[in-house]
């Protein structure tokens, strides 16, 4: 039962696909997914397209929201065929029962998935950023590399700033917080690169 809408400022889709080994790898960031499984098989898709100012902008209202809706109707369409669920926004496949899961636990109001709905990706310089967050609220997050920061470091503080951007939407001046487990945290907007950079 696809469902779709198109305007000038956001297209929101929703079908189901089967995935061709001769198509090429399927996604960028894959989720608890086995690529072998993947053959002619059963993939449920969402997609859209670049949140840009339109005029129907307003009329389709918070992008976060409209892909809430979109998930819960996935869920509601997952099929015990279906092995994946990918999501075009951040180019990701996540294993059906993955994204039952942790996509169930953001619509119950906990926290966004940012392994899933979004990536995170780690440059050469030792930067770990994020992938696909733009598309819901217009800025990328990246955590700068520092002496006593493990990536794993980076990639935890940079999943709770991408669930504060998703709940509270984009930041809007340079600041320093309070977070959690990382003390002070300086944010820093970069409006030619669409991030925001986080160092201590």
């Amino acid at each position: 039962m696809p469902d779709s809408r198109t305007g000038d400022a956001l297209l929101l889709d929703i079908g189901e696909y089967r995935v061709s080994p001769e198509a090429g790898p399927m996604a960028a960031h894959r989720f608890d997914i086995q690529e072998t499984l993947l053959d002619e098989s059963l993939t449920l898709t969402i997609s859209a397209g670049p949140n840009k100012a339109g005029p129907d902008e307003e009329a389709w209202g918070d992008p976060v929201e409209l892909l809430r809706a979109q998930c819960t109707l996935a869920l509601a369409l997952l099929g015990e065929d279906t092995l994946g669920v990918f999501w075009a926004g951040a180019d990701s496949l996540m294993g059906a029962d993955y994204f039952r899961r942790m996509v169930g636990i953001w619509i119950d109001g906990g926290a966004f998935p940012a392994l899933g709905l979004a990536a995170l990706v780690k440059d050469d310089g030792g930067v770990v950023r994020s992938a696909g967050l733009d598309v819901l609220v217009g800025q990328d997050v990246a955590v700068l590399p520092e002496d006593g920061m493990s990536a794993a470091d980076q990639a935890r503080l940079a999943m709770r700033v991408m669930d504060f951007l998703v709940r509270e939407g984009p930041v809007q001046q340079d600041q320093s917080v309070e977070v959690d487990g990382f003390g002070t945290v300086n944010v820093q907007i970069d409006p030619e690169e669409g991030v925001i950079n986080l160092y201590r």
